[in-house]
């Protein structure tokens, strides 16, 4: 996956915010918003800051608002993001809130989840395995 490559957290930040908005993805929140932390831990370090959470959600500013945490499930929020120290506490109960409550608080975090893109099928390939697959039936009722 290009999220976890080590190529990744040399990106710019514009390219990151770019990556962060799209509606195409097809991962999962959890998995971007820690591509954005190790790419925030890799921005602390250019800038010779230490990459506590607080140096890390600065460094990262308006992008981290592009990851959809109030999408992740509600085990991948309570047990990774709400304990990570980027959100601030307020966040986080608004989030939990946002999972719970009949009465959802307002969130800066984008509630929609992606679209992603839609499978591919190769219909080249199926037609190929349905040519082989009656050779093969066929074959295998001679006798």
């Amino acid at each position: 996956m290009a999220l976890r490559s080590e190529g990744f957290v040399d990106i710019d930040i514009h390219t990151l915010e770019s990556v962060l908005a799209r509606e195409t993805l097809n991962c999962k929140e959890m998995h971007l918003f820690e591509a954005a932390l190790n790419w925030a831990a890799a921005e602390c370090g250019r800038r010779e800051l230490e990459a506590t959470p607080q140096n890390k959600r600065s460094v990262l500013g308006s992008a981290l608002y592009l990851v959809r945490i109030p999408t992740m499930s509600l085990e991948e929020f309570a047990n990774g993001a709400a304990q990570l120290g980027i959100l601030t506490l307020q966040e986080t109960i608004d989030i939990f809130l946002h999972f719970t409550a009949h009465n959802k608080p307002q969130l800066n975090y984008p509630i929609k989840s992606r679209t992603g893109l839609k499978p591919q099928v190769c219909k080249l390939y199926f037609a190929t395995y349905n040519f082989s697959l009656k050779i093969f039936r066929k074959l295998s009722n001679c006798t």
